[in-house]
């Protein structure tokens, strides 16, 4: 079985090339680099997975007790958790600013059928969530 210190620093990697990929997928986002931003999230999941993985590993490892009661390996599950924590904000972020691109491209989709309709003289139909058909 792979000692639980290596676990550990795989979990450590893992969060970090996560960390790495958040910070380039909102830069993607806000410079609306698409196939950037469906790149990073395909390797997100890759590394969520991984994530998920080495957790199961942790959880049934013999030694897992020693994470709580070594000095040396608590102090790293809390700077791991403190990480995830980080991750977890920046996720949030990322989330917020997607939501706000898409709902000002929207807005903005909406005043220039609003125009194009005026100018034509033609009437909206719109769908049951309330947007343009």
């Amino acid at each position: 079985m792979t000692p639980i210190t290596e676990v550990l620093e795989q979990m450590a990697e893992a969060l970090q090339q996560l960390q790495q990929c958040q910070e380039q997928e909102l830069a993607a986002i806000v410079e609306r680099k698409h196939q950037s931003v469906a790149e990073l999230t395909t390797l997100k999941t890759n590394l969520l997975d991984q994530l998920s993985e080495y957790d199961r590993v942790l959880a049934e490892h013999p030694e897992r007790q020693q994470l709580t009661t070594d000095e040396v390996l608590s102090e790293r599950v809390a700077e791991l958790r403190a990480t995830l924590s980080d991750v977890k904000r920046q996720n949030d972020v990322n989330e917020r600013v997607v939501t706000r691109t898409l709902s000002n491209i929207d807005q903005l989709k909406h005043e220039i059928v609003r125009h194009a309709s005026q100018a034509r003289g033609d009437t909206l139909t719109y769908n049951a969530k309330g947007k343009i058909r």
